[in-house]
């Protein structure tokens, strides 16, 4: 099994550390953005306007950035298999990208060792997990990697606004639930937060638990050229406290690019006309015209 190692100091001090002198260097240039509220179905979506370059939203032209990731960004490794870096253009402070040492492609189905990297930086980082398989999700790089972003906010709201749905649902009874209030295909489960305590456990808890998700939703990989990929786009959210799986059948929604930080009840948006659209919909017609139906 792939074995998690110790990063180095502590994980959210060495981010902290290389956060502010890559700021100070200038290699790290977050996205600058205005916010505002979109509320739809009880939940208060929050929409990110970028004001500035939107470096972060196109993938570059040449080469692989994740080969060799830049100095003032690598925060450390994690295992053989995975290190973590900071986003050059974080949509927050403190944006962490878990990615895999060699190429592996981002439609190629999780192992077990993804799960156990994010664990890993999970443990010592209280925040939200994301991953977009492949473009139909909204990536736009090929190279397989996870993100993490911590779940601190800047205006007293939550970090995940959708817990306002996710939080109705039931502790007891299935391990795979659907939630109420959601108008697409999902699948979502709650996790006891200590067992990230200890991150190879919780990378095997999760690991499983998605194999069963995908199992659940009718997703199944297929071997192509020596890899297992998936037949299917999805996103992936995972917290200390639950996970959810959104299958996909498109990338965008009249020009919105929607990928698993969408489905955490935040978008990050390009332009005036892009968030009139949103406005005018609304966020969970957006969410629903990419995502599979409910079966």
């Amino acid at each position: 099994m792939n074995q998690a190692v110790e990063l180095p100091n502590s994980l959210s001090g060495a981010i902290k550390s290389k956060s502010e002198s890559a700021r100070r260097s200038g290699v790290l240039q977050p996205l600058k953005t205005k916010s505002e509220l979109l509320v739809d179905q009880n939940v208060e979506f929050k929409a990110r306007r970028i004001v500035g370059p939107a470096q972060a939203l196109t993938a570059p032209q040449y080469g692989d950035p994740f080969l060799a990731p830049h100095p003032e960004l690598f925060v450390g490794d994690i295992s053989h298999t995975h290190y973590c870096s900071l986003e050059q253009h974080p949509i927050v402070e403190q944006h962490l990208l878990i990615a895999t040492r060699q190429f592996e492609s981002q439609e190629t189905l999780l192992r077990m060792r993804d799960f156990v990297a994010l664990c890993t930086c999970m443990r010592d980082v209280d925040g939200v997990g994301l991953y977009d398989a492949g473009r139909t999700a909204g990536s736009v790089q090929a190279h397989k990697r996870l993100q993490l972003l911590p779940l601190h906010t800047d205006d007293n709201r939550t970090a995940i606004p959708m817990m306002s749905l996710l939080g109705a649902v039931n502790g007891v009874g299935a391990r795979i639930r659907n939630v109420h209030g959601l108008p697409f295909g999902h699948a979502f489960a709650w996790l006891t937060d200590t067992l990230f305590e200890q991150p190879l456990r919780a990378g095997e808890v999760t690991y499983d638990l998605y194999v069963d998700m995908m199992e659940a939703l009718g997703v199944r990989g297929s071997r192509t050229d020596g890899e297992f990929r998936q037949p299917v786009a999805y996103n992936l959210i995972l917290t200390r406290h639950w996970m959810l799986l959104v299958p996909r059948n498109c990338e965008s929604y009249q020009g919105l690019t929607v990928n698993a930080y969408c489905y955490t009840g935040s978008f990050l948006i390009q332009s005036q006309e892009t968030l009139d659209v949103l406005r005018d919909v609304g966020p969970m017609t957006a969410l629903s015209a990419v995502a599979r139906q409910r079966v």
